[in-house]
C-alpha cells in the first residue's frame, strides 16, 4: 500500500495553530470540536497539496534538509574567502531562511516526490477533494458509445474536472461493448473481462448495502441500471437515498478514474480528502464507510474530518489528529468502545441531557437534610430501567438515591 503524505506540518492559515502530524504513511482522521477549523484545514490542505506536486524538486522540504548537511561538510574541506566558499555560505544562508519561512505555512513531507509528481502527471495519483455538501450527480445514458472513444475523452476531462457522474454510461457501453464481443467477434474473452469487472462492482454493492441479495440490473430497452434486493424497491442511479448518494459521489469518481485509465482500482494512488464523511449516514453505514473505501482503494490516502465514533473506531490502521487540543494519536481505536471514544477523545458525554438532569436532581436531593423523599422515588424508578447501562457517575448517584431512600424505609419500621 502506498501513502504518500510522511508529515503535515507548519501553520494554518488565518487560524495561526502550529502543527506537526506525523501521518506514519496511514490514513488520517481529523477531529475536533464546531468552530474548530477543520473545514479550513482541510481546503488549506488541499491546496498546499496542489502546490507541492507543482514545485521543483529543489524547492521541497525533503530537498532542502538533506542538502544543508552536504554544504556544511563541503564548507569544512574548502578555503574560505573563495568564491566557491561565498557562494555555498550563500546558499546555506538562504536555505536556513527558507525552512523558516516553510514552518510559517503549511507543507507536506512527501519522501517519493518524483513518483507522486509522475504518477500525477499520468494520473494515475489523485488529488481531490469531496465537500461535506457532496452527493453524486450520475447522469442518465441516452445512447451507447465505444469504450475506447469514451476513454479518450473522459482521459481528457479528468484533468480538471469530475467524472464520476459518468458512471451509468460507462456501465451502459461496457455492456454493448459484451454483447458485441459475444455476437459478432466470437470472442468469449472480452466479455468474461467485463463480467467479472461487473460481478466486482455487485460485490462492493452488497458490502456497501449490507444485503446479500443486491444486484445491478440492466434494462437494454431503457440503457438504465437499478439495484435490486429481496423485499425493497428498485433504486436507479438517480434515486439513491441521500446516504447512499453521498458514498457514491465519492465511489463513482474513483472508480470511473480508474476505468478510464484502464487500471485496477486498487492500483489506483494519491490523496482523498473528504470533509464530514459521515454527513447523512447512519450509524451501520458510518462503520462501513471507512473499510468500504480503504478495501476498494488500497493505495489511496484518505485524510477526512469527522465528529463520528463509529468513523473514528472503524479502522485500526489509521493516524488521528485533534484540532481542539492538537494532539495527535496513533492508537488503535477501533479497540476502544464508542462511549470511551466519545468521552476520551471528542470531550462529549454519552448520557442524555434528560438523564443528567435526573441525576442531577437525586444527587440535590441526596445531599440535602430535608430532600423530597417522593420526588426522589419518582426519579429513581424513572432511572431504575436503565440501570444497567449508566456510566459509573450516573450509578454511583442512583445508588445514592436508593440507599437514601432505603434509609428512609428503615425509620418507619
Amino acid at each position: 500500500m502506498k501513502k504518500y503524505i510522511e508529515r503535515i506540518y507548519g501553520t494554518i492559515e488565518n487560524k495561526n495553530i502550529k502543527i506537526d502530524i506525523n501521518t506514519k504513511n496511514k490514513n488520517l482522521i481529523i477531529t475536533g470540536p464546531n468552530g474548530s477549523g477543520k473545514t479550513h484545514f482541510l481546503t488549506n490542505l488541499h491546496q498546499t497539496i496542489k502546490n507541492h506536486i507543482l514545485m521543483s524538486e529543489q524547492d521541497t522540504y525533503e530537498y532542502k534538509i538533506k542538502r544543508i548537511p552536504v554544504i556544511e561538510q563541503l564548507l569544512k574541506n574548502i578555503k574560505v574567502k573563495t568564491d566557491n566558499f561565498y557562494n555555498l555560505t550563500s546558499e546555506l544562508r538562504a536555505l536556513k531562511i527558507n525552512l523558516r519561512y516553510h514552518d510559517s505555512k503549511l507543507n507536506i513531507c512527501t519522501p517519493d516526490f518524483r513518483e507522486l509528481r509522475s504518477k500525477t502527471e499520468d494520473l494515475s495519483a489523485v488529488n481531490l477533494l469531496f465537500s461535506a455538501h457532496r452527493q453524486a450527480g450520475i447522469t442518465t445514458s441516452d445512447a451507447a458509445r465505444g469504450l475506447e472513444n469514451e476513454k479518450t475523452i473522459y482521459r481528457s476531462e479528468m484533468k480538471h474536472n469530475r467524472v464520476g457522474g459518468s458512471l451509468e454510461k460507462h456501465l451502459v457501453n461496457l455492456k454493448t461493448r459484451s454483447a458485441y464481443a459475444i455476437a459478432h467477434e466470437r470472442d468469449s474473452s472480452v466479455a468474461q473481462l467485463i463480467e467479472r469487472w461487473f460481478s466486482d462492482l455487485e460485490q462492493n454493492l452488497k458490502f456497501l448495502m449490507e444485503d446479500e441479495t443486491t444486484t445491478l440490473n440492466y434494462n437494454p430497452d431503457t440503457l438504465k441500471f437499478t439495484i435490486r434486493r429481496k423485499n425493497k424497491l428498485d433504486t436507479d442511479l438517480q434515486s439513491l437515498s441521500s446516504g447512499y448518494a453521498s458514498i457514491l459521489d465519492i465511489y463513482s469518481e474513483l472508480l470511473m478514474r480508474a476505468a478510464y485509465l484502464e487500471i485496477p482500482p486498487n492500483t489506483l494512488s494519491g490523496t482523498v480528502l473528504i470533509d464530514e464523511l459521515e454527513v447523512h449516514l447512519h450509524v451501520s453505514l458510518q462503520r462501513l464507510i471507512l473499510p468500504f473505501l480503504e478495501n476498494s482503494f488500497p493505495n489511496i490516502q484518505f485524510i477526512i474530518t469527522t465528529h463520528s465514533p463509529f468513523i473514528l473506531t472503524s479502522i485500526s490502521n489509521s493516524v488521528v489528529y485533534d484540532m481542539g487540543t492538537n494532539v495527535t494519536t496513533d492508537k488503535d481505536l477501533s479497540l476502544y468502545s464508542y462511549s470511551a471514544v466519545m468521552e476520551g477523545l471528542l470531550g462529549t458525554r454519552t448520557t442524555s441531557k434528560i438523564l443528567d438532569e435526573i441525576i442531577s436532581e437525586i444527587a440535590a436531593i441526596t445531599q440535602s437534610k430535608n430532600g423530597n423523599t417522593e420526588k426522589l422515588r419518582q426519579y429513581i424508578k424513572k432511572v431504575s430501567a436503565s440501570e444497567n447501562s449508566l456510566d459509573n457517575r450516573s450509578k454511583a448517584f442512583y445508588l445514592m438515591g436508593v440507599n437514601s431512600i432505603l434509609d428512609e424505609d428503615q425509620k418507619d419500621v
